[in-house]
């Protein structure tokens, strides 16, 4: 059954995946990804970078990483990616 405030949501026209409580993780080459909808940084060194998503840990490594754009939800890192892992916390 659906809540109410998704039925509200859907019905002003927010993204699927915001109403469902899910990132979106958009990748852009091996230089950039975008990631919408998390809900902590946890770690951010420029190899490693942590977010916890509303079901786990979304974990990226690579060299010279940089948050470029960061605010309620988004974050946008740059840098070389080399390895990007999920973890699903029950």
């Amino acid at each position: 059954m659906k809540s109410v405030k998704q039925k509200f949501l859907r019905l002003i026209g927010t993204p699927e995946f915001i109403v469902r409580d899910q990132p979106e993780i958009c990748m852009i080459g091996f230089e950039r990804i975008s990631v919408e909808n998390y809900k902590t940084l946890i770690k951010y060194s420029d190899e490693e970078v942590c977010l916890r998503l509303i079901k786990g840990i979304l974990q990226i490594n690579g060299k010279k990483l940089v948050i470029r754009d960061i605010d309620m939800g988004r974050i946008c890192i740059e840098g070389r990616v080399k390895e990007i892992f999920f973890r699903e916390e029950v």
